[in-house]
């Protein structure tokens, strides 16, 4: 059993070598894939029990997240 509980404003880490989970711990809490056994919870809403239009109100509107990658956005030079 897994339990995590984060708080509005706060800063998260979630760090392991690879092959620990992270990804997927990361994808269960964007409510990208859905877990075999349990529930995940958002703001007191089962995500399982949302359409997907609801599922992308809430991510849009409760969930955001950085990844470590900071290369993804090629270099900006300004003249």
């Amino acid at each position: 059993m897994l339990r995590i509980t984060l708080h509005s404003g706060e800063l998260t880490l979630i760090i392991g070598p690879s092959g620990s989970g992270k990804t997927t711990v990361l994808s269960l809490l964007v409510c990208v894939i859905y877990p075999t056994g349990g529930d995940v919870v958002v703001n007191r809403q089962l995500i399982s029990s949302l359409s997907q239009k609801k599922l992308a109100k809430l991510r849009l509107d409760q969930i955001g997240f950085v990844l470590q990658s900071f290369n993804w956005v090629a270099p900006l030079n300004a003249e």
